[in-house]
């Protein structure tokens, strides 16, 4: 690797700050560090992304597109999509030039509104603020399923199961399974419960009143959604590629960020990972 991206939150004063160690650093390996130049993800070898998660979530759609692996620091407070934090950042790198480190292939969902951008973790149907619920008609590879009432709906990736779709009540999936969710939000019905689908199934997404729809890639690109068009959701093309330097498995991840950061670090102790005897 020579060229080494640098990507980070312009508006967080830590993220702007830690760039600049990171520029020395890489300059210090022999490589050339690349920063805040619009040609960054065309002639990287890596980027590094230093941020939270929605750092990654903005870094990954172009990423995806040239095909550039991201290595994630995390300057933020959950960084479940980073690998190492900011004091590992020496050995991150090390590792990441020498090829000591595993490569995720994460999947990415695009719709026919638009289809030049790809999302790591969601695609979001939802209300407006003041509108009333959505009434939509749901397919699954061209298959009626149901007709719902609900605040929107999320069609989740593997990689965004811990997102959105997880406050909404969906399930976890591991990052590397082939596999899509489909998450009602709030809806008005007691036997509606998520779906988990192939990636290589076709979600369709009907809204059939007048309500203030919008729809959401990661977050981002809010677009109105015309009533009675079908949107079609699918897997894109692109997939995202992330750098992990560590050895540690998604369940330890998933303890270690989502059950000992919301429990406290008073609770720390008493979740240390047991010995397990054969």
């Amino acid at each position: 690797m020579k060229n080494i991206g640098i990507v980070y939150n312009t508006d967080k004063d830590k993220a702007r700050d830690f760039s600049k160690l990171v520029y020395e650093r890489v300059t210090a390996l022999g490589c050339k560090p690349l920063m805040d130049t619009d040609d960054i993800y065309r002639i990287s070898d890596l980027i590094v992304v230093l941020g939270g998660d929605g750092t990654m979530l903005q870094a990954a759609h172009h990423a995806a597109l040239a095909d550039i692996p991201l290595l994630g620091v995390n300057l933020g407070t959950l960084g479940y999509l980073t690998d190492v934090e900011p004091g590992e950042i020496d050995l991150a790198l090390d590792a990441a030039l020498q090829g000591r480190f595993t490569l995720e292939r994460r999947i990415m969902l695009r719709t026919d509104l638009n289809e030049k951008w790809a999302a790591l973790n969601d695609i979001v149907i939802s209300r407006g603020i003041f509108s009333k619920l959505i009434r939509f008609q749901l397919y699954i590879n061209d298959e009626y399923i149901d007709t719902i009432r609900a605040d929107g709906i999320i069609v989740s990736t593997p990689t965004g199961s811990t997102a959105y779709n997880l406050s909404a009540g969906g399930p976890i999936l591991k990052p590397d399974s082939e596999m899509m969710v489909i998450t009602a939000i709030c809806p008005h019905a007691l036997y509606l419960r998520p779906w988990v689908i192939s990636a290589g199934d076709t979600v369709g997404v009907r809204v059939l009143n007048d309500a203030d729809a919008t729809i959401a890639m990661d977050g981002r690109n809010m677009t109105e959604l015309e009533p009675g068009r079908l949107l079609s959701i699918k897997r894109s093309a692109t997939r995202t590629s992330i750098i992990k330097t560590k050895h540690l498995g998604f369940y330890e991840i998933l303890r270690r960020k989502m059950i000992i950061s919301g429990q406290g670090e008073s609770n720390v102790e008493s979740q240390e990972t047991p010995r397990q005897d054969h």
